[in-house]
């Protein structure tokens, strides 16, 4: 009996708080949250149709949510411009909205509730906006300047949205978008005389052509577009490595060590201990060694220019120069002396810069690649920020 009564307690504490979870309409009502007050009535009342709070609270959130929405259309009425109508056909939506969400409730309810049909109201909302966007749309086409066409682009998204049905909506889109977006050629020069198989342009052609691209308003091609609006010229004039020495230090090493040495008698003979073996003994010396380790740097450099033109107002918008360097520091060595002396770690890092000897510039330049196409990659992106200001 306990255990039942527990499950019992359990059921009804797990139902208060599902419908307690988001507040109760009351609360929300309270917080001007109408639409949420609405529908958590809504929902309360067709679980409890009898229940007169929700219904009272359901009446006074209907009755401002339509005060409100119908006090924003009069404002908004006689504006005449598309903003304006948008959110009147938006206020008319909404209040539909309410009214199909009420009508889930049994009759006994909804007689008592006074609700509008808003169906007429959105399709003059609608043809009303619809017809604004387009006039203004035709205005914008008309200019010359690429930011009307920007703007009436948008509008005809807006539109698209409003009345999908609208007539030709799409190619008017995508007229708009011939118009607005702005075709960038990037123009690669490349006399650097250094030749792999993924070059720069191949570079952003497999990997950066799309991040560049979206943008909803330019579109960069490696070919020459006709017409282009604009142009990022790219001339890259040298790539090289520059070898200087760097420091240099030496360091002495030095070791004690002890040599095998018989013991001679005055005759010359090798003397006997007294179990017949030979007598030796230990003589100590010192061994030393120089080492001089130089450094040398191998500086891989990027030089170049890049422009900025605007080939739509006929101007160059910026132009700088191309700089890209990275060090390569690589150590040699001059050993002189004994070469015994010196510690097992140092002969192994002597030994390790023999082996590999100086560097291939080549190699170097192709170890490289990859930072000065992200470099230059980079700069090519700023451009998007000069073309739309």
């Amino acid at each position: 009996m306990k255990q039942i009564s527990f499950l019992l307690l359990l059921g009804a504490t797990f139902s208060l708080l599902v419908s307690s979870c988001g507040g109760s309409s009351t609360k929300r009502l309270s917080r001007g949250s109408y639409e949420s007050a609405i529908n958590k009535a809504v929902r309360v009342l067709q679980k409890n149709p009898n229940d007169q709070r929700e219904l009272e609270t359901l009446k006074t959130a209907l009755n401002q949510s339509t005060t409100e929405s119908l006090a924003i259309i009069e404002r908004l009425t006689g504006q005449g411009n598309s903003e304006a109508l948008v959110s009147i056909l938006d206020e008319y939506i909404s209040l539909q909205r309410q009214k199909d969400r009420i009508s889930a409730l049994p009759s006994s309810i909804t007689s008592q509730l006074n609700v509008k049909d808003y169906t007429v109201d959105i399709q003059e909302a609608r043809d009303e906006a619809s017809q604004a966007l387009f006039g203004e749309v035709e205005a914008l086409m008309q200019s010359r300047n690429k930011d009307d066409h920007r703007a009436a682009l948008d509008r005809l998204h807006v539109l698209k949205r409003v009345d999908p049905q609208f007539p030709d909506i799409n190619r008017w889109i995508a007229d708009a978008e011939e118009l607005a977006v702005m075709a960038i050629w990037v123009n690669i020069n490349d006399q650097s005389g250094i030749r792999f198989r993924d070059t720069l342009q191949r570079f952003l052609q497999k990997e950066k052509l799309d991040d560049l691209n979206r943008d909803r308003y330019l579109r960069y091609a490696l070919t020459d577009p006709r017409p282009a609006d604009g142009e990022v010229k790219v001339t890259i004039h040298s790539i090289n490595v520059e070898k200087s020495t760097g420091t240099s230090k030496t360091n002495v090493y030095e070791k004690e060590v002890r040599t095998p040495k018989y013991v001679m008698d005055e005759n010359g003979n090798v003397k006997k201990d007294a179990n017949g073996n030979d007598m030796k003994t230990e003589e100590v010396s010192t061994i030393r060694a120089e080492v001089t380790e130089e450094g040398i740097d191998y500086k891989v450099v990027l030089r170049g220019t890049i422009s900025y033109l605007d080939h739509y107002r006929n101007t160059e918008i910026d132009s700088e120069d191309l700089l890209s360097s990275k060090t390569i520091t690589k150590k040699s060595f001059r050993v002189s002396g004994n070469e015994d002396a010196i510690d097992a770690s140092k002969k192994a890092e002597i030994e390790k810069a023999s082996k590999e000897g100086a560097p291939n510039e080549k190699q170097l330049i192709r170890d490289q690649m990859n930072a000065w196409k992200e470099y230059v990659y980079r700069k090519i992106e700023q451009s998007k920020k000069m073309y739309l200001d």
